[in-house]
């Protein structure tokens, strides 16, 4: 399957800990546009007051400025009532993609009874 010409596809990332994020980062590398991929950026929306999280994010970001951009929300922590104050600061026309920091926990998805 090949990305049509003209779509931008945005993942977007709601980032809250270092630990898990350095794991889904050379996933989400492998998925950029240069790489074969679908992804044209992505967006780290920043859910963490941790000095050291935040420093990690910070790097990456340096390292790639043109792939990757923080988004810092005004609010203690983001949570389902309030992921609408990211929405607010999407752009028209772009595809996101939601995904979280947890993802890539071997047994993020449970599977069922057994």
């Amino acid at each position: 399957m090949t990305k049509p010409d003209g779509v931008v596809v945005s993942g977007l990332v709601f980032y809250g800990r270092r630990d898990r994020t350095s794991c889904m980062y050379y996933y989400l590398q492998q998925n950029m546009v240069d790489e074969g991929g679908w992804l044209d950026e992505v967006l780290w929306v920043v859910n963490t007051d941790d000095k050291d999280d935040l420093e990690y994010l910070e790097k990456i970001v340096a390292q790639e400025p043109q792939r990757h951009n923080l988004l810092y929300i005004k609010a203690n922590k983001l949570s389902t009532n309030t992921y609408y104050k990211v929405w607010e600061h999407l752009e028209r026309g772009k595809y996101y993609v939601k995904i979280d920091d947890g993802v890539v926990l071997p047994n993020a998805v449970l599977r069922g009874p057994p």
